[in-house]
């Protein structure tokens, strides 16, 4: 689908695709990032936090004609492709038996709900970070995910700046502001696959164990040192 592309750019705070709404076009991040949200009851859940080369909006290119499950809004400036509908089923009426099978099957997990895989869960869990390599201050963990976390009180940067956030018998997380304003940080995580195993781990203990992670991984000590500083 390389050869005919719909490329569109996107400005912090604008809607990609809005939940509810008919759609019949899926879209390829090239740079920049978004947020995939969900309104529940008048409320508005954050699923998860999408970047470069990830496909968005596939429900939308499937067979049957559904209403978009989630809206997505960028974070940052965004450059996106565009797929149809039409295009896909163009290439699927050329593809092999199989490969048309196993693409329904691709399409009946997407309108499932894949995008929960970076639910955010809500906690209250004490933070230390450092601002564009600044001095350690304190924060609070209100929600998190592998691809990300909302913070209170507001840190004292600017979408864009990097951050380094340690929590507690963790070894420190690179991350980036994605969203400041109204009393709380929004950060999307910069790290690699290991990492995200290790914090889904970690937030799985804590939604198990009463927010009291379990069987601490051994840490740097001075990170200790500066927990102790901050109690």
């Amino acid at each position: 689908m390389t050869d005919v592309q719909d490329r569109r750019t996107f400005t912090v705070g604008g809607s990609i695709f809005r939940q509810g709404m008919a759609g019949s076009e899926a879209f390829i991040i090239q740079s920049g990032t978004v947020e995939i949200v969900r309104e529940v009851n008048g409320r508005e859940e954050v699923l998860e936090i999408c970047e470069k080369g990830a496909l968005i909006g596939v429900n939308a290119i499937a067979e049957d004609d559904q209403p978009r499950q989630n809206s997505a809004r960028a974070l940052t400036p965004v450059l996106a492709v565009a797929i149809s509908r039409r295009q896909v089923a163009q290439r699927i009426a050329k593809a092999d038996p199989l490969v048309r099978t196993l693409i329904k099957i691709l399409a009946e997990q997407a309108r499932g709900g894949d995008q929960r895989k970076s639910k955010r869960h809500k906690l209250s869990e004490r933070a230390i970070y450092r601002l564009n390599e600044g001095p350690m201050m304190d924060a609070t963990v209100v929600d998190i995910s592998v691809g990300g976390a909302r913070l209170v009180p507001e840190l004292p940067g600017d979408i864009g700046d990097e951050v380094e956030i340690e929590l507690r018998r963790l070894d420190p997380l690179k991350a980036r502001i994605v969203g400041n304003g109204q009393g709380h940080t929004r950060i999307c995580f910069e790290i690699d696959g290991t990492e995200k195993q290790i914090l889904s781990s970690y937030i799985n203990d804590l939604m198990n164990n009463g927010n009291q992670p379990a069987a601490p991984p051994e840490r740097l000590m001075d990170a200790e040192q500066a927990w102790a500083k901050q109690a």
